[in-house]
């Protein structure tokens, strides 16, 4: 009897995360590589939404002197990609090592991306 009140709940655990969308990005990395200082840097993640359900996208939070310049802000169906658009703000000399933070009701409710590179001196 345990047996099958063991197997109930775990299906309908299984059945639930099925059941969300999942975001699944084309990096866990974005490279700005080499940069000279006050040069535009800008890139694009993309991303698809894997699951059954759809996904919203709730915020996105990034750390020091990175601009989140646009993201999707109505749900992303399934099957469906969308882009999250960033800029980096080069005035600042120096390694560039910050993370990018994805809010979403997803079965994958937050991700973050790492973000790197140089800023040289022209």
């Amino acid at each position: 009897m345990k047996k099958i009140y063991l197997l109930l709940f775990l299906s309908c655990f299984v059945g639930h995360t099925q059941e969300k969308g999942k975001l699944d990005f084309s990096s866990r990395v974005i490279d700005f590589g080499e940069l000279k200082e006050g040069a535009k840097a800008e890139r694009s993640l993309s991303f698809k939404n894997t699951g059954g359900k759809p996904v919203k996208i709730k915020k996105i939070s990034s750390t020091g002197h990175i601009n989140v310049e646009s993201y999707p802000q109505s749900t992303i169906q399934p099957g469906k990609t969308g882009n999250i658009k960033i800029s980096y703000n080069t005035n600042k000399i120096g390694p560039i090592r910050r993370t990018l933070t994805v809010y979403s009701n997803a079965q994958n409710s937050f991700e973050s991306i790492k973000i790197k590179g140089v800023v040289k001196k022209d």
